[in-house]
C-alpha cells in the first residue's frame, strides 16, 4: 500500500472553513465531516459517554482516596501513641536501651511524617479531581447544548455556494488520493505526499521576474515508475484560453522547482508533471505536461515502465524531505539506504561534465 503523507490543501481549506461555523464539533479531515453527517447520532453518543466515563473514573479516585485517607489517618494515630508510650519510658533507661528507645521513636516519627504527607496528598489530588469533575459537567452541559446545533448547521451549509465549491475540491483530492493507493496497494515502496508548500528560501527561484521564496504542489507520488509531481483542477466548465495561459504557467513554476531541488542529483526524464481534472480533463495543447481525468490516473501510473530502483526512490524523498516544511510533516521519515550507487553514478556524471567543459 502506497504510504501518504500530509492532507491536500482542499481538505484543509474545507475543514477550516467548517470549523469557523461550528461551536463544539471539531472537524480535521473530510472523513470526520462524513462521520458527523452521516452518523451524528452515535458520534453525539460516543462523546457523552466520553465525558460519563471520565466523571466515572474521577469519582473512582475520589474514592480511593478518601479510603486511603481514612487508613493512613488509622495507622498514623497508632504511630503517634507508639511514640507517646515510648517518649515516657525513654527517660528510665541508660546506655544501649536507651539509645535503642531513641531509634526507634525516630522511626516512628519518620513514619508519621510519611503518613501525614500522604494524607496531605491525598486530599490535593481530591480538590483537583473534584475541579476537573466540575469542569466535565460544564463542558458535557455546553456540548449537549450546542451539538445539536452545529450538526443543523452542517445540513444547512448544505446550500451554501462556499461550501459547495469547497466541498468539491474536498472530494476531489481525497478521489485522486484513493485512486493512487489503492492502485498501489501492493507496493511497499511508493510514497504519496499531499498539500505540499516546498520551503525554498535557501535558494529562491526567479519566474517571471517575480522572486518565489515557496512553492505549492499539490501531490507529489513517488514509486518504481518515477516521480510525478501532480496539479489537480475542479473546474466544471471548459477551459478558456486565459485560463490555460495561467495554469500553463503554474504548471512552468512547478518545472523550475522541480529543477532547483533536484538540480544533478537525478535524471529529469523519470519525473512528470500531471494535471489533473476531477471533474473533466482539461486540454492544454502542450506536450511539456500530461493531462489527465481523475478516473484515468490510476491507469497512466500502472502503465508507465519501471525506472527507479528502491534506492533511488529513498534518495528520492530524503531529497524531497529538506524542503518539506515541518510544521506539517515533522513525523517525516529519514530512509536509510542500502547502498550510495545513484550519487556515485551522478557524481561521476558531473565530473565528466566539467571534464568535457574544460576540454572545450
Amino acid at each position: 500500500m502506497a504510504k501518504v503523507y500530509g492532507i491536500s490543501d482542499s481538505e484543509i481549506s474545507f475543514t477550516t472553513f467548517l470549523n469557523s461555523h461550528l461551536k463544539v464539533i471539531k472537524i480535521n479531515s473530510f472523513e470526520d465531516y462524513q462521520n458527523y453527517h452521516d452518523n451524528y447520532r452515535e458520534e453525539k453518543k460516543l462523546k457523552e459517554n466520553y465525558y460519563d466515563n471520565e466523571y466515572r473514573k474521577n469519582t473512582d479516585t475520589i474514592n480511593r482516596c478518601n479510603n486511603q485517607i481514612k487508613q493512613d489517618e488509622y495507622d498514623l494515630r497508632g504511630v503517634e501513641w507508639d511514640i507517646r508510650k515510648k517518649k515516657a519510658i525513654v527517660g528510665k533507661y541508660w546506655g544501649k536501651v536507651k539509645e535503642d528507645i531513641q531509634s526507634e521513636i525516630n522511626q516512628l516519627e519518620n513514619k508519621s511524617r510519611k503518613l501525614k504527607n500522604n494524607i496531605s496528598d491525598s486530599k490535593t489530588t481530591i480538590v483537583e479531581v473534584k475541579t476537573e469533575n466540575d469542569t466535565l459537567v460544564i463542558e458535557k452541559k455546553n456540548f449537549l447544548l450546542n451539538f445539536d446545533r452545529d450538526i443543523h448547521k452542517l445540513f444547512e451549509l448544505e446550500r451554501n455556494e462556499e461550501f459547495k465549491k469547497k466541498r468539491q475540491g474536498a472530494v476531489g483530492e481525497n478521489k485522486l488520493i484513493g485512486f493512487i493507493s489503492n492502485g498501489f496497494e501492493n507496493d511497499n515502496n511508493s510514497y504519496l505526499i499531499n498539500g505540499v508548500n516546498f520551503d525554498i528560501r535557501g535558494g529562491a527561484i526567479n519566474i517571471n521576474d517575480s522572486t518565489k521564496l515557496e512553492a505549492q504542489i499539490d501531490h507529489i507520488f513517488v514509486c518504481s515508475k518515477g516521480i510525478f509531481f501532480i496539479e489537480t483542477k475542479h473546474w466544471k466548465i471548459e477551459c478558456t484560453d486565459d485560463f490555460r495561459h495561467k495554469l500553463l504557467e503554474q504548471l512552468e513554476k512547478i518545472k523550475r522547482t522541480i529543477s532547483f531541488i533536484f538540480q544533478d542529483k537525478i535524471d529529469l526524464d523519470v519525473i512528470k508533471v500531471l494535471l489533473v481534472g476531477t471533474e473533466r480533463k482539461i486540454n492544454l495543447d502542450n506536450s511539456d505536461f500530461v493531462s489527465l481525468r481523475i478516473d484515468e490516473i490510476r491507469e497512466f501510473l500502472l502503465s508507465q515502465k519501471n525506472v527507479l530502483s528502491n534506492d533511488e526512490i529513498k534518495l528520492t524523498m530524503n531529497e524531497l524531505s529538506k524542503y518539506l516544511p515541518k510544521e506539517k510533516f515533522g513525523d517525516f521519515p529519514k530512509f536509510t539506504l542500502m547502498m550510495n550507487s545513484w550519487f556515485i553514478k551522478v557524481k561521476n556524471k558531473i565530473t565528466r561534465q566539467k571534464s568535457n567543459h574544460i576540454k572545450g
